[in-house]
């Protein structure tokens, strides 16, 4: 079990520093020092206490380790879920459908050139399952077995995507995220290393999707509901609401049983309670709304 923390935690980690710095950073940017230092000061606190908690024993440590445990692989997961929201967002121009699907379609042919299973995740996966919203960057999960870090982002790079941080090959290995930006559209690309079953399901059981010109293997309604619960934003409790609300066929026994097993495996309880509040939501919307079915 403590394995599984870790992993999880991990990737936590790894976003939560990243959203933290990126605070920081707007804030600079809008003139606003104070508010910068604050953000800092709150990114360092959240980053010590995590570590400290690691160096206590709370949740382990260790990627040999983690590739050997199944409950730590479950906690990695998540956190790499989560992690990669932690860096700060460099400055670019606003992306749109065009050059999403530009660096979409170029994402796709280097991950199936380097011949490593792989799906799409996050807002881009929900716009293609049917929610309607936009989005300025792609999340997929491919599997980490297959695959490590260094080696992948040395093959992205030779398809035109690189690290959109100095150290994105060192913050793949800590956070199983790398962190990449296509450098012809300067869209953004948060690629997970998966190592959990549920990951693994997940590519394993994706269809391929329009995403407008683009067909690429995207993840199911059921699955990117448990991704997004893991995630925690308020868009993806919003993303996790809008799929199942929509679709009255979603095995919902099957997304508890899931959330469950991740939240007991990452030590993180709070995952029954955002669950809850995407189910209490979606009951609501359906009393008030017709019935209509999204792409799954």
């Amino acid at each position: 079990m403590a394995d599984t923390r870790a992993i999880v935690q991990r990737w936590r980690r790894g976003l939560v520093a990243a959203e933290l710095r990126s605070g920081a950073q707007a804030a600079v940017a809008a003139g606003r020092p104070a508010k910068a230092v604050g953000e800092a000061l709150s990114a360092l606190s959240a980053l010590a206490a995590l570590a400290a908690l690691e160096a206590m024993g709370r949740w382990g440590d260790g990627r040999g380790r983690a590739m050997r445990s199944a409950s730590e692989r479950c906690a990695w997961c998540v956190r790499a879920e989560r992690g990669s929201r932690d860096v700060p967002e460099q400055p670019r121009a606003r992306s749109k459908q065009a050059p999403l699907e530009e660096a979409l379609a170029a994402l796709a042919v280097a991950l199936d050139s380097a011949n490593v299973p792989w799906t799409v995740i996050g807002g881009t996966a929900a716009v293609a399952r049917g929610v309607t919203r936009t989005t300025t960057d792609i999340g997929v999960v491919v599997r980490g077995d297959r695959i490590g870090a260094p080696a992948l982002v040395t093959h992205l790079a030779s398809h035109g995507i690189g690290g959109r941080i100095p150290d994105a090959t060192a913050f793949a290995a800590r956070n199983m995220v790398i962190l990449a930006r296509h450098t012809t559209t300067g869209v953004d690309l948060d690629i997970i290393l998966g190592w959990t079953t549920l990951e693994h399901e997940a590519i394993a059981d994706s269809t391929l999707t329009a995403f407008g010109r683009v067909v690429v293997p995207v993840a199911l309604a059921r699955d990117l509901i448990v991704f997004e619960v893991a995630a925690g934003r308020p868009k993806d409790i919003d993303d996790a609401t809008t799929l199942l609300a929509a679709d009255r066929k979603i095995d919902v026994a099957r997304i508890r049983a899931r959330v469950a097993a991740l939240a007991e495996a990452a030590d993180a309880p709070e995952l029954h309670a955002t669950l809850a509040r995407v189910l209490d939501r979606v009951r609501a919307i359906r009393r008030l709304t017709p019935k209509r079915q999204v792409r799954t």
